[in-house]
């Protein structure tokens, strides 16, 4: 009884508006539906409802990306951080639904059919949609055809509801998001771009309790005039982060997480960043100035800014193989060994990319 009362609780929290509470719910309930496939867990009219407001934001987050994709202006690093979380987004949404409608649906089944998007192989993909035309009530299918097959989608006619095709009502309705990093990345791109119909939005979220939208949203003045980036500030760290190798490729919501850990530091000429010998620990990006990297007291090379030191110091036990020593007046982004340690602990998704991203890397390597 006291299973079913729980199980019963995470129905209930399924459809919440907190995203984070929503997917660990349907998370739980997934992994509970696993070894009792026989068992529904939702009934088949909640799946559906669910479903669709999934499907339609899939749909939704894919019209803005089209949006943002054609349109002009702003700072295009900024755009380009908007475009990927855009992706990620759909992507999140995606599998979600596969979640939800395994809660109903064999689960074996319903994750075939996921993985067939990925098949080259037409007469798989072919057996799988007509498993899910079988499976599922025809408004449903319908809505997901589009993120089964998308090609398919493209040869439908008709009509297809959707965000406003105009720039600045897009970037406005991302804006106002219930995602909070989506509605962050708006409003930093909005800030960099004149958008001046925004500047109320901005002023709705200055006390937002999320941090990045706070910050977003303090780019803009009273007049909707783009103010001064703070250097020290999440988007920029994040422009950083992206520079070294092994977050290059990780989702942004989750650099901004590693961000958050991230500090400024100032190295006057002659500082020593870090020596050789000891213990391993903090990863360094040189945002200004520049490093003499030196080994038994001979230079080796140097560091510029863009460059990094001490990734493999994150993961490893190791000494440092190197000093390194201020050149010239640094600025320099520090990321601390043991709170990135703790942001592993708290948030597994940001191991299990970096694990993809790293074994991608060795596989280059090794080619």
């Amino acid at each position: 009884k006291r299973q079913e009362r729980a199980v019963r609780s995470l129905v209930t929290l399924l459809d919440d508006p907190d995203r984070q509470l929503s997917a660990a719910a349907r998370e739980a309930l997934y992994r509970h539906r696993l070894p009792r496939p026989e068992i529904p867990l939702v009934s088949r009219q909640r799946v559906e409802g669910i479903s669709l407001d999934l499907a339609r934001r899939y749909r939704d987050l894919g019209a803005h990306l089209a949006i943002l994709q054609q349109a002009t202006g702003g700072d295009p690093e900024h755009r380009a951080l908007l475009a990927d979380t855009l992706r990620e987004a759909r992507e999140r949404e995606r599998n979600a639904l596969f979640q939800v409608l395994s809660l109903y649906y064999p689960p074996a089944d319903i994750q075939n059919c996921r993985r067939s998007m990925q098949e080259h192989d037409l007469e798989r993909r072919s057996n799988a949609e007509e498993l899910m035309d079988n499976l599922s009530p025809g408004r449903l299918w319908h809505a997901i055809v589009p993120i089964l097959y998308p090609e398919t989608a493209a040869r439908r006619k008709g009509r297809q509801d959707g965000p406003d095709p105009d720039p600045e009502r897009s970037l406005a309705a991302l804006a106002r998001d219930p995602d909070p990093w989506i509605s962050a990345c708006a409003l930093n791109l909005a800030a960099g771009g004149g958008h001046h119909r925004i500047a109320e939005i901005a002023r709705e979220r200055d006390m937002h309790p999320d941090y990045r939208v706070r910050e977003a949203a303090r780019r803009f003045d009273r007049g909707g005039r783009n103010m001064v980036t703070e250097p020290a500030g999440v988007f920029a760290k994040i422009m950083a982060l992206k520079q070294v190798d092994l977050f290059s490729g990780a989702p942004t919501e989750q650099l901004s997480l590693i961000a958050a850990l991230a500090r400024i530091v100032e190295f006057p000429e002659g500082a020593e960043l870090c020596r050789e010998g000891d213990p391993a620990g903090d990863l360094f990006i040189v945002l200004a100035g520049k490093g003499a990297i030196l080994q038994g007291g001979e230079t080796m090379g140097s560091l510029a800014a863009g460059e990094s030191l001490g990734t493999w110091g994150l993961f490893e036990d190791e000494p440092r193989q190197v000093t390194v020593k201020a050149a010239e007046p640094m600025q320099v982004l520090r990321i601390d060994r043991w709170g990135f340690d703790q942001l592993l602990f708290e948030h597994p998704e940001v191991s299990r990319s970096l694990i993809r991203l790293m074994v991608e890397r060795l596989r280059k390597m090794t080619r």
